[in-house]
């Protein structure tokens, strides 16, 4: 049985190692925020169309679980199984060995779960589909900025005829 209560590195503002457990609050350091104010550590509540839920940083792999209606030996075999696919898809560890999570790896094994059980494709094909859309989305990406570079030249050229007719 995996200990849930080890505690979780946090790094300050030096780059050096903070012990943080859930029950601490981060900016118990003698000075006092706002109202107005949230640290960085501090979690925030927010309204999602699917259901409520506190955003942390991480999430442990029974709060996946329920988030994403997965059992936790899917989301473990999916985890390997994609790990291909770079750490956007993998959870990290803490220094105990429990699974991390993040929100990004929540939307991306919702975005798993959608191409393997409302599409139906194996797992070659849902790795092949990831592929292919980050492929379309960084030439999308790059059009769009070699249509910002465009205008820029094209406004920078404007700008050189403007001042060479007005010298003659």
């Amino acid at each position: 049985m995996i200990d849930d209560s080890e505690d979780i590195l946090v790094w300050d503002s030096e780059n050096n190692p903070v012990p943080s457990n859930e029950d601490q609050n981060p900016s118990d350091d003698g000075m006092e925020t706002s109202n107005n104010e949230t640290s960085a550590n501090d979690a925030e509540y927010t309204e999602e169309t699917d259901n409520s839920v506190y955003e942390k940083k991480y999430y442990k792999i029974s709060e996946v679980e329920s988030i994403i209606g997965e059992t936790q030996p899917t989301i473990r075999f999916w985890e390997d199984a994609f790990a291909e696919l770079g750490k956007n898809f993998c959870s990290q560890r803490s220094r105990g060995g429990t699974r991390k999570f993040t929100k990004e790896n929540i939307e991306n094994l919702k975005l798993l779960k959608f191409l393997l059980r409302e599409r139906r494709l194996t797992i070659e094909g849902a790795i092949s589909e990831i592929k292919n859309e980050k492929r379309r989305n960084a030439k999308e990406r790059a059009l769009i900025l070699l249509n910002e570079t465009k205008s820029e030249l094209n406004s920078l050229i404007d700008a050189y005829n403007l001042i060479l007719h007005q010298k003659c």
